[in-house]
C-alpha cells in the first residue's frame, strides 16, 4: 500500500558497524535436517557435549497437525483462530520490500540483488591494539580499575576501554568482543642463517578458556606464511588478588632452532586475539576485568650473537603496528541456475537467477561467515494497517533452498532477522539490532536436496519483539570446522557452491497473545504395560511415565522419566510471565481399576465428568485441567519451562508432600490400569492475558494426545478380554487414522503401542526384559499375550538390538500357549534390520535378506508409483486376494515430487518372494517387494516382511492408475493386512478377542528378574554380524546336559572355549 507522508524514512543500516553489533546467544549449535543436533560450543563442557533435538526447517505437507500448536481466542474451545497471511519481497522506489512480490532475482532491476546486502561477520569494526600507559587508561572516566600496565611505563595492549564498551552497548565493559582478530605486528628483525634465536616477554591473559585465545606467532618476511609458537587460553599472569588489583605479569621464555625457521632469515612476531561468535564482554557470559592481554620488555636475542629485537613498550609501541585482520568477504552475488548442476533427482523450486554466497571457485573460504540481509519490510505503514485482528504478529520467512551440505564439508547455514528500532539499555541510542532469531545451524547431510524453508521469527531463540517498526530477513552462512568442534580428522573442508536460495518471502499474521511452547525431546507421555508383573494382569497398575530414559538410549537401567515437560519464552519482565495447564480425561477405564484410581479421579476430576463412569452413558467425557509446576534442575529453577505436577496453588495439590514428587503428580503413577486410555493436551497463556492461550497439539477437529495402559482389557459377557493384535507403532508418535479405520475395515481387533521417538537418543528399547527395576516397554510374556504383532516402522522407524531379540523371542517362546502367531513388519527401515544386530530375526525368522534400501533407484524406476503384485512366474505363499474377493494395489512416492525409499528384499531359508514390484511403464518387475515365512516344529509361526511402508499404499484404477485419496489408501492397506492374516491363521481362525495365555500359572514359578524356559536346544547367529568389536551369541538348552561351545576359524582351529560341561537348561 502507498506510504503516508508522515512515515518516518528507512533508518540507515550499518553493515560497516555490525561486527560491534552482535545477540546475545549461547555457543553455535549445529542440526541436521529433521535430525540430531551437535551442542553448543563455549559456555559450560557438560553443555557443550549433550545431544538435543530441533525441529526441521524444511516444510513438510504430510507432517503430523498433532506435531504443532494451535491458538485460541477467548474461550477454552478447541481450535485454530484463522486469519489472513501478508507476503513480502523484492524493493521498491524507498527501498522498503513490496506487499504481494517475493525476491526472485528475476525481475531485471538495475539492483541483480533486489536490494540485497551483504555483511562480512568476519570484518572487524575498529582496530583495538594500541599503546597503553596510565594517564591514558585515567582518562576514561569509566574505566574502574588500575591501569594493567605490566613493566616500567607503558606496555602493548588489545582491549576497548570501558567508555568505547559501554558506546558499543557491551554488557560486560572493559575488554573484548565476540567475533573478534586484532593483532600486533613486531618490526622486522633479521637473524643469521644458522642462528637459533631466544625469546622472551612478560605478558597477561585472560581470554575464555579453550575457545578464546591469543596466539603467538612467526611469520616469513619472504612470503607471510605464520607459524604458531605459542597459544594462550584462560587466566595467565592476573594478580592473585585478582581483580582487585591489576595483572602482575607471567615471563615466557624459550629458543626456536635454525631448523624451526625453515630457512627464513627476516622474520617478525604477531601477536593475534581471537575469539569466537559469543561468551566475552560483548556479551558478559563471559567477562575479563582488564581486557584480553597485555605485552611487555619482549627482548628477541640471536643466540650467540647480539640483540635482535628489544621493546619495553614506555613511551610508545617501538614501531609494532596494530591491526585488525582482514575479512574473508561476504561473497554475496547473483547467477543463473543453469550455472549450476543440480543433483536432486525431483523438479526444484529454483528458476532462473538465484542467490550465491561462494568465491569464483564455487567454494566457500574457510572461516567465511556472512549475511544476506532483504530490504526492509515497513511493518508500521504497510503490515498493521492490513492486520487489524486483536492479537500478535507472527512473523515467518519462506524460501526454496538447493543445498548439498554434509557435516564434514563444514558449511553450516541458519535463518535470522534484524528489526528496528533496537535500543541500547545502557545508552538509550536505537539503531537496528543485531541478529536475532534462531540459534541453531543446520546442515543437510550426504545427499543433495531442493526443498522449501521456513523459519519463524516470532517463536525463535530470541524472537522479533512484536513492537518493531520495521525488519529484514537474515540469511547466514558459516564456513568452519573449529566453530563446531569438528574434529580435523572428520573435516573434509571439500565446500560446493550450495546452499544457494531462491523465491523467498517475509510473511505476516496474527495469532492471538499467548505463548508458543513446545514439549520437550522425550517429554510426552509414553505407552506403558502393568508394572511389577511380567505378564497382562488387569489388576496391577501401569506409570504415565514419558519416553525419555533417564539414561539415554539403550543404556541400563531402563527407568523412564516421570514427568511430562514443556519449554517456552523465557520471563524476562511481568508482562511475559506465563503459565500452563495439563487439560486430561479418561477415555476408557481397564475393568481391573480399583480404589487406587478412583481415589485419584475423585481428587483430580474438581467436579468434571472425566471417565465413563462419571459421564453416564452416551454422554460426552469431559476434560479436567491441572496447573502445571515450574521445573528446577537441582535447586536452580528454569525460567521457561514446566512440567505435570500440580503447583502449589492449584486446589489439588497436597502440601504434606514436596513439590515435585509422586504425591503432587497430576496424572499419577500406579493408578491407571490395564485398559485405561487417558487423552490430554497441554495450553498456555500469559498471566495478563488469560483469554488467549496457545495448545498444544492443535486440537482442531478433536485431536489429543493420548497414552495407554495396555492391553485395553474389557467385559466381553462377563469374561475380561482384549485385542489379539497389538499394532506397535514407531513411526507416527499418535494415532493414525489411516491405519486405524485400515484395520477396521479388515475386521483386526488391534491394540496400539505408540514407539514414541522410535530409536532416538533419548528413548530406551522396549524390551523392558525381565529386570524388576526396568519401567520401560513390555516383557516378553506381556507381548506373548498377543497372537498377532504388526510392526509399523513407516519410512523412519527403528528398533534397537534388544528389541530384534524381543521380536524374534516372541515367535519361537516355549510359554503362553501353542497357538500360531503372527508378525507382520512394514517399511524400508525393516530392510536395514540386517544391519543393526537383528540377523536372528530377519535372517532366520522373517526369511528375508536387504537387497536395497532404494527400490527407485536400484530399478531405475523414476515413476511416482508403482504397482504391488505377486510374481507373474507364481511361487509366492499368497496372492492378492481374500475372503472378500480379490483386489490390486500399489505404493506411491517412489519417485518425484515426493519421493520416499522402498526397500528391495530377497527370500533366505524358507522365505517366499510373495510380492514384486512393478514398473507401471513397461512391466517390469523387480523382486521382491514382500518376502513371508514359517517356522515349524518346535515353533509355530508365520512372518510377513514389506519393504514397502502401509502408509504409502493406494488402490489402481481399472488402467492400473495410481489412486491416492484416502479411501483408496485405506482400502490398499485394509486388503493387504486381511489376506495376510487370513493366510498366518486360515481364514475361518483369524482371531479377535483373546485371554492372556499366560495366565493360567504357566509362569507360576518365574519372578521377575529371573530366567524364561526354553523350547528347544539352539545357537542364534551372533548379534550384531559383521561384528566389530564384539559380538553377542545366545543359545538355549531344552535340558540339562553335556555342552561344548566354542569359537572356530575357517581353518577349523578351535579359538576360544565359551562354554564347557554339564549344564541346566
Amino acid at each position: 500500500m502507498p506510504r503516508p507522508a508522515t512515515s518516518s524514512s528507512r533508518p540507515p543500516f550499518p553493515a560497516s558497524r555490525f561486527a560491534s553489533l552482535r545477540a546475545v546467544s549461547p555457543r553455535l549449535t549445529v542440526a541436521l535436517v529433521a535430525g540430531a543436533v551437535l551442542t553448543p560450543l563455549g559456555g559450560d563442557v557438560l553443555g557443550r557435549t549433550a545431544l538435543e533435538s530441533v525441529s526441521a526447517p524444511v516444510l513438510d505437507a504430510s507432517s503430523d497437525p498433532r506435531a504443532v500448536g494451535g491458538f485460541v481466542n477467548s474461550s477454552t474451545t478447541l481450535g485454530r483462530a484463522p486469519g489472513d497471511t501478508l507476503g513480502f519481497g523484492y524493493v521498491d522506489g524507498d527501498g522498503f520490500a513490496v506487499l504481494g512480490e517475493m525476491w526472485t532475482f528475476d525481475h531485471g532491476s538495475a539492483d541483480p540483488l533486489e536490494g540485497f546486502t551483504g555483511v562480512d561477520v568476519t570484518e572487524q569494526g575498529d582496530v583495538w591494539g594500541r599503546h597503553l600507559t596510565a594517564a591514558e587508561w585515567n582518562a576514561d572516566p569509566l574505566n574502574d580499575v588500575a591501569a594493567p600496565v605490566l613493566r616500567g611505563s607503558g606496555s602493548a595492549y588489545i582491549g576497548a576501554f570501558a567508555s568505547e564498551a559501554r558506546a558499543l552497548c557491551w554488557s560486560g565493559g572493559i575488554g573484548y568482543g565476540n567475533d573478534w582478530c586484532q593483532e600486533l605486528y613486531s618490526p622486522v628483525m633479521t637473524r643469521g642463517a644458522t642462528s637459533d634465536v631466544d625469546f622472551s616477554w612478560v605478558h597477561f591473559n585472560d581470554t575464555e578458556p579453550n575457545f578464546d585465545y591469543v596466539t603467538c606467532y612467526f611469520e616469513r618476511v619472504s612470503d607471510g606464511e605464520q607459524f604458531e609458537i605459542v597459544r594462550y587460553t584462560g587466566e595467565i599472569g592476573l594478580a592473585g588478588t585478582h581483580p582487585v588489583d591489576p595483572p602482575v605479569g607471567a615471563t615466557e621464555s624459550f629458543t626456536l632452532t635454525a631448523d624451526d625457521f625453515l630457512g627464513a632469515t627476516e622474520f617478525r612476531l604477531v601477536f593475534e586475539v581471537t575469539s569466537d561468535g559469543s561468551w566475552s564482554d560483548e556479551d558478559d557470559l563471559f567477562s575479563t576485568a582488564y581486557g584480553p592481554m597485555a605485552l611487555d620488555d619482549v627482548v628477541v636475542t640471536e643466540v650467540g650473537g647480539g640483540v635482535l629485537g628489544q621493546y619495553a613498550f614506555e613511551s610508545d609501541l617501538d614501531g609494532w603496528t596494530a591491526v585488525a585482520c582482514p575479512g574473508v568477504g561476504t561473497l554475496l552475488g547473483v547467477a543463473d541456475i543453469s550455472n549450476y548442476v543440480i543433483e536432486d533427482a525431483c523438479d526444484c523450486g529454483l528458476s532462473g537467477n538465484v542467490l550465491e554466497m561462494h568465491d569464483d571457485m564455487g567454494e566457500h573460504p574457510y572461516g567465511q561467515q556472512a549475511f544476506a540481509v532483504t530490504p526492509p519490510v515497513d511493518v508500521v505503514s504497510d503490515v498493521l494497517p492490513l492486520l487489524t485482528s486483536a492479537g500478535n504478529l507472527s512473523i515467518f520467512a519462506d524460501w526454496d533452498q538447493y543445498s548439498l551440505m554434509p557435516r564434514a564439508n563444514g558449511v553450516f547455514y541458519r535463518p535470522g532477522w534484524m528489526y528496528y528500532p533496537w535500543v541500547c539499555d545502557l545508552t538509550g541510542e536505537s539503531g537496528w539490532s543485531p541478529r536475532v532469531g534462531q540459534d541453531n545451524y543446520f546442515f543437510i547431510g550426504e545427499d543433495p536436496v531442493c526443498v522449501g524453508n521456513r523459519a519463524s521469527g516470532t517463536t525463535a531463540d530470541v524472537p522479533v519483539p512484536q513492537n518493531a517498526e520495521q525488519l529484514r530477513f537474515v540469511f547466514e552462512v558459516y564456513s568452519s570446522c573449529d566453530a563446531f568442534g569438528i574434529p580435523p580428522g572428520q573435516c573434509t573442508e571439500i565446500t560446493n557452491e550450495t546452499p544457494l536460495i531462491d523465491n523467498i518471502q517475509i510473511r505476516f499474521t496474527v495469532v492471538p497473545n499467548a505463548p508458543a511452547f513446545n514439549v520437550d525431546n522425550g517429554g510426552n507421555f509414553q505407552d506403558g504395560f502393568a508394572q511389577g508383573t511380567l505378564i497382562n494382569d488387569p489388576h496391577m497398575p501401569g506409570r504415565a511415565d514419558v519416553s525419555r530414559n533417564a539414561n539415554f538410549g539403550n543404556t541400563p537401567p531402563y527407568v523412564l522419566l516421570d514427568s511430562l515437560n514443556i519449554s517456552g519464552p523465557i520471563v524476562v519482565s511481568e508482562e511475559t510471565r506465563w503459565e500452563s495447564r495439563l487439560w486430561f480425561r479418561v477415555a476408557r477405564v481397564g475393568p481391573g481399576a480399583d480404589s487406587r484410581y478412583t481415589t485419584w479421579r475423585d481428587r483430580v476430576a474438581d467436579g468434571k465428568a472425566i471417565d465413563p463412569a462419571l459421564a453416564g452413558d452416551g454422554n460426552p467425557i469431559e476434560f479436567t485441567f491441572g496447573y502445571m509446576d515450574s521445573c528446577q534442575q537441582g535447586t536452580n529453577a528454569f525460567r521457561n519451562k514446566f512440567c505435570s505436577y500440580f503447583r502449589e496453588e492449584d486446589d489439588d495439590f497436597d502440601p504434606a508432600f514436596p513439590e515435585l514428587s509422586d504425591e503432587n503428580e497430576i496424572i499419577g503413577d500406579d493408578v491407571l490400569f490395564p485398559g485405561t486410555k487417558v487423552e490430554y493436551f497441554i495450553s498456555a497463556n500469559f498471566i495478563n492475558e488469560p483469554s488467549q492461550s496457545y495448545l498444544l497439539p492443535d486440537t482442531t477437529g478433536g485431536y489429543f494426545e493420548e497414552f495407554e495402559i495396555l492391553p485395553s482389557w474389557r467385559d466381553d459377557e462377563g469374561v475380561w478380554k482384549y485385542p489379539c493384535f497389538l499394532q506397535i507403532d514407531a513411526y507416527n508418535r499418535v494415532a493414525d487414522e489411516l491405519l486405524e479405520d485400515a484395520l477396521s475395515m479388515a475386521g483386526i481387533e488391534c491394540d496400539r503401542f505408540d514407539y514414541r521417538d522410535a530409536c532416538g537418543c533419548w528413548v530406551p528399547p522396549i524390551n523392558r526384559t525381565l529386570d524388576p527395576s526396568y519401567t520401560n516397554g513390555m516383557t516378553l510374556p506381556q507381548l506373548l499375550g498377543y497372537r498377532g504383532v504388526l510392526v509399523h516402522a513407516g519410512t523412519r522407524g527403528e528398533f534397537f538390538p534388544e528389541d530384534y531379540e524381543l521380536f524374534s523371542d516372541y515367535l519361537t517362546g516355549g510359554i503362553c500357549g501353542t497357538d500360531r502367531r503372527g508378525l507382520i513388519v512394514d517399511g524400508p527401515w525393516s530392510s536395514y534390520w540386517s544391519h543393526s544386530g537383528a540377523a536372528a530375526l530377519f535372517n532366520h525368522r522373517l526369511g528375508a535378506d536387504w537387497v536395497s534400501d532404494d527400490y527407485s533407484l536400484f530399478a531405475g524406476d523414476e515413476n511416482y508409483c508403482v504397482q504391488l503384485e505377486a510374481p507373474a512366474g507364481g511361487g509366492e505363499a499368497y496372492g492378492t486376494s481374500h475372503s472378500g474377493g480379490a483386489y490390486s494395489y500399489g505404493s506411491f512416492g517412489s519417485g518425484c515430487p515426493d519421493p520416499h525409499e522402498f526397500g528391495v528384499l530377497a527370500p533366505v531359508g524358507t522365505g517366499v518372494g510373495n510380492r514384486v514390484y512393478v514398473n507401471e511403464t513397461n512391466g517390469t518387475e523387480t523382486e521382491f517387494a514382500q518376502i513371508v515365512n514359517e517356522g515349524v516344529s518346535p515353533h509355530n509361526y508365520r512372518t510377513v516382511a514389506d519393504g514397502t511402508a502401509w502408509e504409502f499404499l493406494s488402490g489402481q484404477g481399472t488402467s492400473g492408475e495410481c489412486q491416492i485419496d484416502y479411501a483408496s489408501r485405506v482400502a490398499a492397506i485394509s486388503n493387504e493386512l486381511r489376506a495376510a492374516v487370513e493366510w498366518i491363521y486360515g481364514v475361518e481362525n483369524v482371531p479377535s478377542l483373546c485371554v492372556d495365555p499366560c495366565e493360567e500359572g504357566e509362569l507360576t514359578g518365574i519372578e521377575p528378574g529371573g530366567l524364561l524356559p526354553a523350547v528347544a536346544t539352539r545357537l542364534e547367529a551372533g548379534m550384531p554380524n559383521p561384528f566389530r568389536p564384539r559380538t553377542t551369541l545366545r543359545y538355549t538348552l531344552s535340558a540339562k546336559g553335556p555342552v561344548d561351545l566354542a569359537i572356530f576359524d575357517v581353518s577349523g582351529r578351535r579359538i576360544r572355549t565359551l562354554a564347557t560341561g554339564e549344564l541346566s537348561a
